[in-house]
């Protein structure tokens, strides 16, 4: 696994976006809420996720604070084991910015650590839950919540150059592979140029420029509903 914020955020900022993706159109126009004494977070008052706190987004100060820092809230120990795994993480990597309770947005933001932390720990999606002056990051853990995907090659095609487009990601190159190989593919890669192999020859070919950029992305596959 990567060991530094950068390389930990190449890993999965593709994987994690596709599910946020995933995540909008299930649930992107319901109205939430969020029970810190059961640990669930609810759409529509009618379907409720097990989640972690990840922490807080201070708008005033302009700063992160993570859920494992805020001793003020005092939120239940079993809702803090992912965040903990992370700072678990960063001290033996050395990695400041999951060991220091709180950072300067410029440092450390809500997105950027719902990202690495739906990777890392393997789960549905983050949810950003504002309230005046900040918002609050949880990651969504609960199997109930299924966030499918038809066919991965032609999710590839559209998921990957949306994301970039997105987001700052300053290895494409890196955060492509990841993500491939995040959903089962075998990728074969230069410095210039990836090729996704099947059964029957190429399945999807990208090529990047002398700083990691992605400038083609091609499937080579028909989708049946033309989609």
């Amino acid at each position: 696994m990567p060991t530094t914020f950068d390389s930990l955020y190449a890993e999965f900022v593709i994987a994690s976006f596709d599910k946020q993706l995933r995540l909008a159109d299930i649930h992107g126009k319901d109205a939430w809420g969020f029970n810190m004494t059961n640990g669930k977070i609810t759409f529509n008052e009618s379907v409720a996720y097990k989640v972690q706190i990840l922490g807080t987004e201070d708008h005033v100060n302009e700063s992160w604070m993570w859920g494992w820092g805020n001793k003020a809230s005092n939120i239940p120990e079993e809702m803090l084991a992912v965040g903990n795994e992370l700072h678990a993480y960063g001290e033996k990597h050395s990695i400041s910015q999951l060991t220091t309770a709180k950072s300067p947005l410029e440092e450390v933001d809500g997105h950027t650590v719902g990202l690495i932390a739906s990777g890392f720990a393997n789960a549905k999606a983050y949810y950003r839950c504002p309230y005046e002056n900040g918002a609050l990051f949880v990651l969504i853990t609960d199997a109930n919540l299924e966030l499918p995907i038809e066919n991965k090659i032609v999710r590839a095609t559209r998921v990957i150059p949306e994301c970039i487009s997105a987001l700052e990601i300053a290895d494409q190159r890196a955060a492509t592979i990841a993500y491939l190989r995040q959903n089962g593919f075998e990728v074969d890669a230069d410095a210039g140029r990836l090729v996704v192999h099947g059964d029957g020859g190429p399945l999807l070919t990208a090529e990047f420029d002398e700083l990691n950029r992605l400038t083609s992305l091609n499937s080579h596959i028909v989708p049946r509903d033309g989609s």
